[in-house]
């Protein structure tokens, strides 16, 4: 395969140069220049703490958790205010979509509440504090008012598992806190991997 001229200059690139084309070889599916670009980048060595990968793979999943609780937590917000808004209106939906519109509510306050009792569990079981680890991210007050909120409205583990064979058939299933804390680990396994 021939390579372009400017591929020959890929180890000339500043980072603030070559970051942005890798990025754009990604997202147009080519792999050859994504390769050819990460092979030019110069390396530096680095002497690191032993328990550098681990606090990374932590700081990264805290930052994904917030971002999917914040999700969470704007889906439900956006489903009660919908719900709310057809209850002003004196039923115009039939009962059925009047009750699928709360059902869905409380599944996501229940979804909202299962994945902040996960976060809990998982750092309880590396002995932090997972409140501590994300009082200082943007969003964090959002949670905990959506989680105080969802208490009053999540359906209870077999509520939630109830509606959702209901709405999707029997093989219907739930996510638990004992799924979450799996995945959770699961992550911050893959992410300290990577740092030996």
């Amino acid at each position: 395969m021939k390579v372009d001229g400017l591929a020959r200059l890929y180890d000339r690139l500043t980072p603030r140069e070559r970051l942005p084309l890798i990025v754009a070889a990604a997202a147009r599916g080519d792999e050859a220049d994504r390769a050819r670009l990460l092979a030019a980048a110069p390396t530096h060595l680095f002497r690191l703490p032993d328990y550098y990968g681990l606090a990374e793979g932590l700081r990264s999943l805290a930052l994904l958790h917030v971002a999917r609780m914040l999700d969470l937590a704007a889906r439900y917000s956006h489903a009660s205010g919908l719900f709310a808004q057809e209850e002003d209106c004196r039923g115009k939906a039939g009962k059925a979509e009047r009750a699928r519109r709360l059902g869905a509510t409380r599944m996501l306050a229940h979804l909202l509440l299962v994945n902040a009792e996960g976060w809990r569990r998982f750092c309880s079981e590396l002995r932090l504090d997972g409140d501590l680890l994300l009082k200082n991210l943007p969003g964090y007050e959002t949670l905990i008012r959506a989680e105080e909120v969802g208490r009053l409205m999540a359906f209870t583990p077999e509520e939630a598992t109830a509606w959702a064979r209901q709405a999707n058939g029997e093989s219907a299933v739930v996510p638990t806190s004992d799924a979450v804390v799996a995945s959770l680990r699961e992550f911050l396994k893959r992410q300290a991997e990577r740092w030996g």
